[in-house]
């Protein structure tokens, strides 16, 4: 299970620093189209135009904040801790299968198995967060056994 955290520990970084490459590039495109924004005939089409633009521009702003924060937050994090129980970091194998508690991601899949992405402020992740094998917690009517944790 080790070599599964690396994995992951891996594929999580390189997703969510591809988010932020990915949000910044449609950040550009959209700086380069408004320099590109040639003044229309019609007046009230071309500052509705620049006002969705600035709006867009926003938009992506917050999220590029957003992905930036996460990826603070996951770089911070020492994967190397030993804990007895789940901590920000732990790889949890439960009877519902694989949790990773470090960031807001979701569902991942490397090689044959499912991987839960989530953070420790979910709802789910601070319900696990404190356990210790072989403790179990109820989530949504479903029982959460905790079986091994890395």
């Amino acid at each position: 299970m080790h070599d599964l955290k690396h994995t992951i520990i891996d594929k999580v970084s390189a997703f969510l620093n591809d988010k932020l490459k990915d949000l910044n590039a449609m950040m550009d495109d959209l700086d380069e189209a408004s320099k590109n924004e040639t003044k229309s005939t019609v007046g009230d089409k071309h500052e509705t135009s620049k006002a969705m633009m600035h709006l867009e521009q926003e938009k992506l702003g917050s999220q590029i904040k957003e992905i930036e924060s996460q990826i603070k937050e996951f770089n911070a994090i020492n994967f190397s801790t030993v804990a007895n129980n789940v901590v920000l970091g732990s790889l949890v194998k439960t009877t519902k299968g694989y949790f990773f508690i470090a960031a807001a991601i979701g569902k991942m899949q490397i090689d044959d198995k499912s991987i839960f992405v989530i953070s420790n402020k979910s709802p789910l992740g601070l319900k696990l967060i404190g356990l210790k094998e072989n403790e179990s917690i109820e989530f949504n009517t479903i029982n959460y056994l905790v079986k091994s944790i890395n």
